[in-house]
């Protein structure tokens, strides 16, 4: 038999909230399956980006290692080379070694005197110069390097003229005592030592003969302007007598009173000096006697009389 219904009773509203659940939980995993999957994109981007970048180091070491291998190959072909002509050429001895240090050690210094565009330099060192011709920093040079640290106007600046190739040669094969075809930076550094106190000497010396120099140059211009080299120029020359004097004097007091007003000839030779008194010394160098008698005065030269300071000096009227 058939179960009784209810009238009223209907099985719809259970169906309907059992397809709700089921619906919930099909996005719920749906929207859980998208985010794995996100997730596993996002490792494998990962994964070929550390693989790329494993494949670029990869790479460049071993580029890095042939371009090595190749350096090395070079230098040891260079250094049969410089071997092969350095057989024909005698290594510097002992004394030429240490004039040669003082030589590259006094062009250090000069390079830092001078610097660029003639200012002071940065103060250069050995090692210095050793770094800049190392450029694979591998703390060894071979002859070429070499060569171009001793020839470089970035470094010693020696040219062929200073410093002929068979002396470079020569000394290269001196230092590279194991015939290496390699410089470190330590055979380097002591054999740039050994002539540095006397290229400091030197450098010294050459200051204090600029600076005594600079000084004899300023002590010129001041007697210049001080008027004290007249004394030389005028050292043939006769002084004036007291009767010329007396003549200059009446001539100075005749254009005094051509220049000045009446009741200023009391005391313009007084005004006068002032004048031309630029720095209130109380007194007049060469010059400044001559502005007073030739722009104030308007005393002029007349012919010689013997002398340069004998001559007669008369005003521009009286000589009319």
């Amino acid at each position: 038999m058939f179960p009784s219904i209810s009238p009223t009773g209907s099985p719809r509203p259970a169906a309907v909230a059992s397809a709700a659940a089921s619906m919930a939980e099909y996005r719920k995993a749906a929207h859980a399956e998208a985010e794995t999957r996100k997730k596993i994109a996002r490792l494998k981007r990962e994964l070929h980006r550390k693989k790329q970048l494993q494949a670029d180091t990869d790479t460049r070491l071993r580029r890095e290692s042939q371009a090595s291998a190749l350096r090395t190959s070079l230098d040891e072909i260079k250094g049969k080379h410089v071997s092969l002509a350095a057989a024909s050429v005698d290594a510097a001895d002992d004394a030429e070694v240490v004039a040669l240090s003082e030589l590259f050690n006094g062009q250090l210094l000069l390079g830092t005197e001078r610097g660029s565009s003639g200012e002071a330099g940065v103060r250069a060192t050995w090692y210095s110069c050793f770094n800049g011709v190392d450029t694979d920093h591998s703390g060894r040079i071979v002859f070429d390097e070499f060569l171009r640290a001793v020839r470089s106007t970035d470094n010693l600046n020696l040219g062929p003229s200073k410093l002929s190739d068979a002396k470079v040669l020569s000394l290269w094969k001196a230092l590279d005592e194991d015939a290496s075809g390699t410089l470190s930076a330590g055979e380097w550094g002591h054999f740039m030592k050994r002539g540095a106190p006397a290229a400091a000497q030197s450098a010294r010396q050459r200051l204090f003969q600029q600076r005594l120099a600079a000084q004899q140059k300023l002590s010129r211009e001041m007697d210049v302007r001080a008027g004290r080299h007249l004394d030389t120029e005028f050292a043939s020359e006769r002084a004036a007598t007291e009767a010329e004097l007396r003549e200059y004097s009446t001539v100075f007091n005749d254009a005094l009173r051509r220049v000045m007003p009446p009741d200023d000839v009391a005391n313009g030779w007084f005004k006068l000096f002032k004048a031309v008194d630029y720095n209130q010394s109380g007194l007049i160098d060469y010059f400044e006697y001559e502005a007073i008698s030739r722009e104030l005065l308007q005393i002029v030269k007349a012919a010689h009389r013997g002398s340069r300071r004998a001559c007669i000096l008369t005003s521009c009227s009286h000589a009319s």
